[in-house]
């Protein structure tokens, strides 16, 4: 059975307020895409312990993560 096309795929409701991805690497970035392209949360944060990861986050394919951060609270 063939993958779906995430751009063709409808969106479900809302379902998180918040989602937070520990850590920011291949699989969060994955999870992050799915989650906003399928409509589940409406914000999306994540924490990652280095300064380099958070600024890579902010600067590439994360443009709407919401408080990249090194805080665990």
């Amino acid at each position: 059975m063939p993958c779906a096309n995430l751009k063709t795929v409808k969106p479900m409701a809302e379902i998180y307020d918040r989602v937070a991805l520990i850590g920011l690497g291949l699989i969060a970035s994955s999870m992050y895409w799915a989650i906003k392209q399928g409509g589940l949360a409406r914000e999306v944060t994540g924490y990652a312990r280095s300064a380099d990861t958070r600024n890579t986050a902010r600067a590439v394919s994360y443009t709407h993560l919401t408080l990249p951060t090194s805080d665990l609270v």
